[in-house]
């Protein structure tokens, strides 16, 4: 519906390495890879045609594309069980 969401992810050995580090590109864990922990990130875009998230990290704007990275629409589909606890803020009260 337009809203950024925050949501938490199951983070394997790939998403801290030196290479999605630096491209911003997170692709599906391989079969050999180990679960590293997990990570809250905010979704903050998508496109379609490659089917990828647009996700804003917290390390800094060094950090892959500028702060960012994308991520498959898999990674969140609920068969694969990677991504849970889907937050998002519609409105905010003043004072």
């Amino acid at each position: 519906e337009g809203f950024p969401f925050v949501f938490g992810f199951t983070v394997y050995d790939a998403f801290e390495s030196a290479a999605v580090a630096r491209s911003g590109v997170l692709n599906m864990p391989g079969p050999k890879e180990k679960v590293a922990g997990g990570h809250a990130v905010m979704a903050v875009g998508y496109d379609d045609t490659a089917r990828r998230f647009v996700i804003r990290n917290s390390w800094g704007s060094d950090w892959g594309q500028k702060g960012y990275f994308t991520m498959p629409y898999d990674y969140l589909s609920p068969d694969k069980n990677l991504a849970d606890d889907f937050w998002t803020i519609r409105a905010a009260e003043e004072g």
